[in-house]
């Protein structure tokens, strides 16, 4: 059984670092994985032990980077920056995302959300003011987690074969659960191979990161850099102060 493991997650890492950009750090890490640990769980018990988990307050800093690679010989890439203060158990939250130059924020407090962007290119500066505020039950990160698994699990195509391997691995320093989904479905005659992984944190339940890739064509990356599982926050962190020219847009 455990040479049977060995082989598969070996030619699972071979394959991806055909295949994707992204792929070489990736396989490695399953390679490694492979050579050190042997699955142990099955998604079933990863997602009963998260669900077991409790919202909490963090921190975390982040990049999330996106191929589209449908025309041929031309891969466009995207990066986005965030900034991420998750007070959700006690209704509060601001994110700030950089792309191109450019940030937004997002801030929520009290039942009443502000998001606003830095000035574009074609000179609009609005910020929209909604009634529509954060709860811990649908915006923790924590609660994200319980839901991106149980989507991973129920999202299979029909007469797609699909296969899970989970193990134990280190990152950021913590000790997390390396699940990997490859799901294959032929189409037309050809094979339709999608690749999923997560990396979560054990301990909180927080998703450290994140990797999907669709035949090499649509791939994305979500990538935390840094974590504070016990944030200090304070007032000005949930307060936005908007320029004075900014049109404001009650929705």
């Amino acid at each position: 059984m455990k040479k049977q493991t060995l082989i598969v997650v070996s030619t699972l890492a071979v394959m991806l670092s055909a295949i994707s950009p992204f792929s070489p750090v990736l396989a490695d890490r399953v390679a490694a994985a492979a050579s050190k640990n042997q699955q142990t769980l099955t998604l079933d018990q990863v997602i009963a032990e998260m669900n077991k988990k409790t919202p909490i307050s963090t921190y975390t800093e982040a990049t999330f980077t996106t191929q589209n690679r449908l025309i041929e010989n031309s891969p466009k890439t995207a990066t986005t920056n965030y900034k991420w203060w998750d007070n959700t158990i006690n209704n509060e939250m601001r994110i700030e995302t950089t792309k191109d130059g450019r940030t937004g924020f997002y801030v929520s407090k009290g039942g009443t959300s502000t998001s606003y962007k830095e000035e574009s290119m074609e000179g609009n500066k609005q910020a929209v003011i909604s009634s529509a505020g954060v709860k811990a039950a649908v915006d923790n990160k924590i609660n994200n987690t319980k839901q991106e698994l149980t989507k991973l699990k129920k999202d299979i195509l029909s007469d797609a074969k699909v296969t899970f391997h989970i193990v134990e691995e280190t990152l950021l320093n913590r000790d997390v659960y390396h699940i990997s989904k490859k799901q294959e479905k032929v189409r037309n005659n050809q094979s339709d191979v999608t690749y999923n992984e997560l990396w979560i944190d054990k301990k909180t339940g927080l998703k450290l990161k994140s990797i999907s890739n669709a035949n090499d064509k649509q791939i994305s990356e979500y990538t935390v850099t840094k974590v504070d599982f016990h944030p200090q926050f304070n007032e000005k962190d949930f307060t936005l102060d908007l320029p004075k020219d900014v049109k404001i847009i009650e929705n």
